[in-house]
């Protein structure tokens, strides 16, 4: 085996970091020195054997806790993933709201729009006068339109009369002249 694959079995065995690769060798060390001995009280061995015993009851805790901590991680992880779906929704519900507000303002902003228009137009309105009023005022100037028509045809009657009488007048004095001049010249 060359060191990158002993690394990376170390690294797979040890899982976590948590050591337990280091106490597994120790462990193996201890129980190939205590089957290769042989001790010469059996107080000796009761000691190796109890020292064996504390190492794997060590082992032990810490695989436990180490399963207890992952445990608690994936608990933790569960939390947070319904955290996590939980604000999404809260994301989504507050851009539907933003969304729905984006047009409610669009809308106050166009009803605002056409309602100044409206009151532009209302107040020209007022300012005109009554619609009888100006067709009473229409009336009365299609009758003195009439009036000054018909006073006009008189005028140019009376005009046209009173030419005629200027023409006979003056016709009548040119001849009254040419008489005069003929009774003087004879």
């Amino acid at each position: 085996m060359d060191d990158e694959q002993i690394i990376k079995r170390k690294l797979m065995f040890d899982g976590e970091g948590t050591g337990d690769d280091r106490r597994i060798t120790l462990i193996q060390k201890m129980i190939v020195k205590w089957i290769g001995t042989e001790y010469q009280s059996q107080k000796e061995n009761e000691v190796i054997y109890n020292n064996i015993l504390s190492q794997l009851s060590l082992l032990e805790h810490s695989r436990q806790k180490s399963e207890l901590i992952k445990s608690n991680n994936e608990k933790q992880l569960a939390i947070y993933r319904q955290y996590q779906n939980e604000i999404t929704k809260d994301i989504t519900s507050i851009n539907k709201a933003i969304n729905t507000s984006k047009f409610i303002l669009t809308k106050v902003k166009y009803e605002k729009h056409q309602k100044v228009t409206y009151n532009m137009i209302a107040k020209d309105i007022v300012a005109q006068s009554p619609r009888k009023e100006n067709i009473k005022c229409v009336e009365q100037l299609q009758l003195n339109i009439n009036h000054l028509k018909e006073a006009r045809k008189n005028l140019e009657h009376v005009f046209n009369l009173w030419r005629k009488h200027f023409v006979v007048l003056l016709t009548s004095a040119h001849q009254m002249r040419f008489m005069l001049d003929d009774e003087k010249t004879k």
